[in-house]
């Protein structure tokens, strides 16, 4: 009988696109959240794509194109920083060059 050797830790960083969709464990399995499924790491993503495909009907494609939506949002003038009215910005703007002067800031 074979003794079969412990699982080593993964020193590689993960550069797949399916690790968005994968949580790994300490115990060398990989978890979708929401999913009971548990996929043990043998050192190839391939059984995770495997499973997104198969089970959840998710491809290479459609991660890369929530990855560009999320952009997208990023993109939208709703993270637009609104600017303070002239003598709010005077007042702000003095209390930054008496600080700097004050505390002899280079």
């Amino acid at each position: 009988m074979k003794e079969r050797k412990p699982l080593s830790k993964i020193t590689k960083p993960k550069t797949s696109w399916v690790w968005k969709f994968f949580q790994f464990n300490d115990d060398n399995t990989n978890q979708i959240n929401g999913c009971k499924k548990m996929l043990a790491w043998c050192g190839s993503p391939s059984s995770m794509k495997t499973h997104l495909l198969g089970i959840h009907k998710i491809t290479k494609a459609i991660a890369m194109r929530y990855e560009e939506e999320e952009l997208e949002k990023l993109k939208k003038p709703d993270n637009i920083i609104n600017p303070h009215d002239s003598s709010k910005q005077e007042s702000l703007t003095k209390n930054v060059i008496d600080f700097i002067i004050g505390t002899v800031q280079p």
